[in-house]
């Protein structure tokens, strides 16, 4: 049906390829929360929020940036290079990280001890030692996946997302049975992650080794060049963005408890998997598309109000849904102690329903080098995440600051929307003038 939805097409097919991954990814993700609420505490699921939130903040970063310039150049010789180039910058930044991590373990062990309350040296050693793995494994999986996505083998990009999610599942559920706490958690989302990318990897080895020959380290460097407003623009630009979504996780742990931290973080990722099993698909496709469209002298605008106008179509239904009932829903699946998270739910449904329909066109400040202003807009929305938390922090309401962030970044995403327009129309008029 969704299929007939989106129509026959290249556009159609590629999402339906991805979506078809991220499904099995997202339905094993589900299928296990309820397990997964009952071997592991809310206390745990801070924890995790915390660790990935700083994980995902440096990931974003470890390859400067340049696995986004993989799907630009016209020719394969210049993307391999910026794929080696992106490699080499993941396991210097990695290896930087281990190095500073050894340094200053035992300050960092007495700065969480000292403002995050629960935790035991023994277990903050042992996650930020599993840092830089982390990151590695991240910024590996998302450089190989774009360069599959520039190839069009959205069928890799599928089987890796099952497969992360598979060895995610198995092993936070193995290890959870032998009460581990929320090294559990962490280490299965370690493991999901290397899996993710060796079969990434595995499966591109025949391209590889036929373009290496075109690798050099005077093509690096002049790709390196070329591209450099992605480590100088987009990369602070990512940092902030990752700050919007995981740095807010240690304002809420600051001012509120560990439990609001576990309810936030699990709800979070439970409410984005519509965003992840389509928006992010759809991501991925149109990124591709609109990049070749544009070498190829091609109007972007009708490509982007058709997607803008399916993704409403399709979100709202699941959205409305849960605007309704998530309290109900969130006590029934997962047990009555999450009857909040689903309350924190029901509050973030018109903030995630409008990042679902925006979240593809957001690649389009990086395809027309609008990332200035892209970068401006993060940092409002960052601005006004913090502004809303600490409000609700003074006011010892938690609530009461998800309700602010959730209105003021509703209205920043709207405006947004109607960027994302403006950009493709002032792309194409530029076509009709040529």
């Amino acid at each position: 049906m969704l299929k007939k939805f989106l129509r026959r097409g290249e556009f159609a097919k590629n999402v339906l390829t991805l979506m078809t991954g991220t499904v099995i990814a997202q339905a094993l993700a589900v299928a296990i929360s309820p397990i997964l609420t009952r071997l592991y505490s809310p206390e745990d699921f801070g924890v995790l929020g915390l660790y990935m939130a700083v994980v995902s903040i440096v990931s974003i970063i470890a390859s400067g940036r340049y696995e986004l310039a993989i799907m630009l150049p016209k020719e394969d010789k210049d993307a391999i290079n910026i794929l080696a180039l992106s490699v080499i910058i993941s396991f210097a930044v990695s290896l930087l990280l281990m190095v500073l991590i050894l340094i200053f373990q035992d300050f960092i062990i007495q700065f969480f001890q000292n403002n995050y309350k629960g935790f035991s040296e023994s277990d903050i050693r042992l996650w930020i030692l599993l840092t830089p793995v982390s990151v590695l494994a991240i910024a590996l999986y998302q450089i190989f996946n774009y360069w599959s996505t520039r190839q069009k083998t959205f069928k890799r990009n599928a089987l890796a997302r099952i497969g992360h999610a598979s060895t995610y599942s198995a092993t936070s559920i193995g290890v959870g049975f032998m009460n581990t706490g929320p090294f559990g958690l962490i280490l299965a989302n370690v493991i999901g992650y290397i899996t993710a990318f060796l079969s990434l990897f595995l499966k591109s080895s025949k391209d590889l080794k036929h373009l290496r020959s075109n690798i050099s380290k005077e093509e690096i460097k002049s790709n390196a060049i070329n591209h450099r407003l992605f480590p100088l623009v987009n990369a602070p630009h990512s940092l902030i963005s990752a700050s919007q979504e995981h740095g807010i996780i240690f304002i809420i742990t600051y001012f509120f408890q560990l439990t609001i931290t576990g309810f936030y973080s699990f709800t979070n990722r439970i409410l984005h998997i519509p965003v992840s099993v389509i928006g992010s698909s759809m991501y991925q496709v149109f990124y591709q598309k609109a990049s070749q469209m544009n070498n190829d002298k091609m109007a972007i605008r009708p490509l982007l109000m058709s997607m803008y106008k399916k993704n409403f179509l399709i979100g709202l239904p699941i959205f409305t849904i849960l605007a309704f009932t998530a309290p109900y829903l969130f006590s029934l699946v997962f047990s009555e102690e999450y009857r909040y998270a689903g309350e924190i739910a029901q509050i973030m449904t018109p903030w995630v329903f409008l990042s679902f329909i925006a979240s593809p066109a957001s690649s389009l400040p990086l395809i027309f080098n609008r990332q200035k202003k892209a970068m401006l807009i993060a940092v409002i929305d960052f601005s006004l995440r913090v502004t809303s938390l600490l409000i609700g922090g003074i006011y010892c309401n938690f609530k009461f600051g998800l309700i602010l962030m959730t209105a003021s970044c509703s209205g920043l995403l709207v405006y947004a929307l109607y960027w994302f327009y403006s950009i493709a129309e002032q792309a194409d008029k530029k076509l009709e003038n040529q």
